[in-house]
């Protein structure tokens, strides 16, 4: 969902997308993490299957919010 470079920039822009995300996807804020890795931030969602991820990502982009399928 995203990368900053202050941690502060990461969190606000979590605490946004988790709510406006939870509200169809609960338990989505459960897997929503920042991690720090070449002196940024990246806001990350750890899905369980592609389809969750496609629907999650269909959902946000409605809300105007940007996603990025990557496959591990």
């Amino acid at each position: 969902f995203g990368a900053f470079s202050k941690i502060n920039n990461a969190e606000k822009q979590k605490d946004l997308i988790a709510s406006q995300i939870s509200v169809k996807y609960p338990r989505f804020s459960n897997n929503l993490k920042i991690l720090s890795e070449n002196n940024l931030f990246k806001l990350i969602y750890v899905s369980k299957n592609r389809e969750l991820a496609d629907s999650i990502c269909k959902y946000s982009k409605s809300k105007k919010i940007n996603c990025l399928i990557l496959k591990k």
